[in-house]
């Protein structure tokens, strides 16, 4: 009863964190907000069907937003048009194959998963800490995502407590995690870092004017172009390959202890599967797992699947009634990203352990490539690494046992 009372609590702090990220990433492609919304409600549900041992939650990955911003001009990608159903169903629909096939899936390496929890807790840190000490945004524009906009020299007394009030909340989190009080810990700090900001007055500007509500209808733009359709159905098979590398990193850094390996992938693959397909008949953005949506969960202390009811119920509500103007600091949700990064630098520090020295120094030089090329190459890199560290070790030991024979 312990562990779903704390999975139900889990679930409904991070909802908060999963809400910001929704809008954040609504804005940023540009594409109405409740449709995205939609979308993470309908593959929860999927989600929680077909695999309620997981409490993994699957949400809207960055990347596959970054790439839609990126393509949006010459594609004409928005909700409800036929070649934006195109690259969401062709996805989903070699996901859903792939779930069903006598596939036996090759676990990713230790090595390769210490490197990229290494490289991804010194993105989300090093993302969050600007945001920490200033947050400042164009009007009109959502920024929360990438980094704020800040400026040393001009600096003042007030930006410095913002970062020492972010930091406060994961290092009380740490401390308590010590002595196994960790959930506990990080609400109280959190609670009391905002309310040190409202009585600052370091809130924000509101997260989001407007309602955030069911308030369009949606209509279905299928209008037939074989132009468009061959350069959709080619950049349906490209975002392919990248989700699958997105999901493939993404599941073996949250999966690291699932002993069940083989039917856990199969049943993450039908999720998102079908949960973009079901997406995509109503015109919405594609969902994919979200590690920093999972690993606030965890964060938290979640562990089953009824801490997603919460964010479902929430998000539901939200839909239908619209979002309150909490003007919530931003610096708090920055702190609480930072503590969960640390986590994760702490996990694959751990795994490091075990492994060889070289990986270390390749988990330092990938984990900056994080930052300044992106998780999809520096992901690749890391793969190349993995798969020649292990040639050359399986080269020395038949070697080594051909001598002794």
């Amino acid at each position: 009863m312990t562990d779903k009372i704390k999975s139900i609590l889990s679930g409904l702090a991070a909802t908060p964190i999963v809400l910001i990220m929704t809008i954040g990433l609504a804005e940023a492609s540009g594409l109405n907000p409740h449709f995205l919304l939609v979308s993470v409600i309908i593959t929860n549900i999927i989600g929680i069907i077909i695999n309620r041992k997981s409490s993994n939650f699957y949400n809207l990955e960055i990347g596959i937003i970054t790439l839609f911003y990126s393509f949006h001009e010459t594609i004409g990608i928005e909700s409800g048009s036929f070649h934006s159903f195109i690259i969401f169903a062709v996805p989903a629909v070699i996901f859903s194959i792939l779930s069903f096939l006598p596939i036996k899936y090759i676990p990713i390496p230790k090595r390769l998963v210490a490197i990229l929890a290494f490289g991804f807790s010194v993105l989300i840190i090093f993302k969050q800490l600007p945001i920490a000490f200033e947050y400042t945004s164009p009007e009109g524009e959502f920024q929360f995502i990438e980094e704020g906009q800040s400026n040393f020299p001009s600096s003042s007394p007030r930006n410095w407590i913002q970062l020492v009030l972010a930091l406060s909340i994961s290092i009380i989190a740490l401390l308590g995690r010590r002595f196994n009080k960790g959930v506990i810990a990080l609400i109280l700090a959190t609670c009391t870092a905002v309310g040190i900001g409202y009585v600052l007055d370091y809130n924000t500007d509101p997260l989001y004017v407007e309602m955030l509500q069911f308030n369009q209808s949606f209509q279905l733009d299928w209008t037939f172009n074989s132009e468009t359709i061959m350069a959709s159905l080619e950049l349906a098979f490209y975002l392919s390959i990248i989700m699958l590398m997105s999901f493939w990193m993404n599941f073996a850094i949250l999966n690291k202890e699932q002993k069940d390996y083989q039917g856990a992938i199969k049943k993450s693959l039908r999720t998102v599967g079908l949960g973009n397909l079901f997406s995509g008949l109503f015109g919405l953005m594609p969902s994919n797992i979200s590690l920093k949506d999972s690993l606030s969960i965890k964060a938290y202390g979640g562990s089953a699947w009824l801490g997603k009811l919460p964010i479902l119920l929430v998000l539901l509500l939200i839909g239908l009634w619209g979002i309150p103007n909490l003007n919530i600091p931003l610096f708090a949700f920055a702190g609480v990203f930072i503590y969960i990064g640390i986590l994760l630098f702490l996990q694959s520090w751990q795994l490091l352990r075990e492994l060889h020295w070289l990986d270390y120094l390749f988990a330092i030089i990938i984990g900056i490539a994080f930052l300044s090329i992106g998780y999809i190459y520096s992901f690749q890199l890391a793969l190349i690494y993995a798969f020649v560290f292990h040639f050359i070790t399986r080269n020395k030991q038949n070697k080594s046992g051909s001598v002794g024979s």
